[in-house]
């Protein structure tokens, strides 16, 4: 079975952007489904991970609660359903689901 979850989009910081971004395009082609950015300044940092359906990142979301994780609401933006939180050293991390998959829409990604 398929992880319910998939980097989509990465934001790293680095002191020189463009030898880091040519590592990324060099080595992984962009590194993530979304791509990777590479920005100036350490606060601009994030990840993106994709959820294969919206029940997922209700389960998710709620198991981080339950361990006690500080996570922030859903915010339900539309066309998109998401929530976000840190990882142990601050790095900011937001959980996407999106209504409009290429496969069709609400449908579980899992089933492409």
């Amino acid at each position: 079975m398929e992880a319910p979850f998939r980097l989509g989009h990465l934001t790293l910081y680095a002191r020189n952007r463009e030898r880091v971004s040519s590592f990324y395009r060099e080595w992984f082609g962009a590194g993530a489904e979304g791509g990777v950015d590479v920005v100036g300044h350490p606060n601009e940092v994030k990840m993106t991970y994709l959820a294969a359906s919206r029940r997922d990142l209700e389960r998710l979301r709620l198991r981080m609660k339950e361990a006690g994780l500080p996570v922030g609401g859903i915010e339900d933006g539309g066309a998109f359903v998401k929530f976000g939180c840190n990882d142990p050293e601050g790095n900011r991390i937001e959980v996407l689901w999106a209504r409009e998959w290429p496969g069709g829409s609400g449908e579980d990604w899992r089933s492409e």
